[in-house]
């Protein structure tokens, strides 16, 4: 009996310690390097129309350092452009050339997807209309 309830004992740690281990490999991070594929428009209001042209300059943004995002130009010759940022309540705050801060709300992220949506300045909050988009797939 004793044997019985020892093998029960181990069989349910050794499920805990498992099912605890496939938790953690299902992390996901946004600390990684991302390929812009494109901007997209959330239509939120048809009556409205948006308009908007994105610097479509951008391969890849790389997130991989903490504290810096590097911005990776499909020209080549041009260096990255490093950008200082912080994460807060769900939106990547970077500074502009004129060190005034652009929040770039987290609207999904997961393994092989990031999108991020452009949110008003200084507000930082959805726009209530239409919306503009940026679609990442990690590298």
């Amino acid at each position: 009996m004793r044997g019985i309830l020892f093998i029960i004992c181990i069989t349910i740690a050794f499920t805990c310690y498992s099912q605890n281990m496939n938790d953690k490999s299902a992390e996901v991070s946004i600390n990684k390097v991302w390929k812009f594929i494109k901007y997209d428009i959330v239509k939120r209001n048809y009556s409205k129309e948006l308009s908007f042209r994105g610097d479509e300059n951008v391969e890849y943004l790389d997130l991989s350092e903490k504290d810096t995002a590097r911005f990776v130009s499909k020209d080549h010759n041009k260096p990255p452009e490093r950008i200082p940022y912080k994460i807060a309540d769900n939106i990547i705050f970077m500074a502009s050339e004129n060190n005034s801060l652009i929040g770039f709300k987290i609207w999904k992220l997961t393994a092989n997807e990031l999108i991020l949506l452009i949110t008003y300045p200084k507000t930082f909050k959805e726009p209530e209309d239409n919306a503009v988009t940026m679609l990442f797939e990690s590298k």
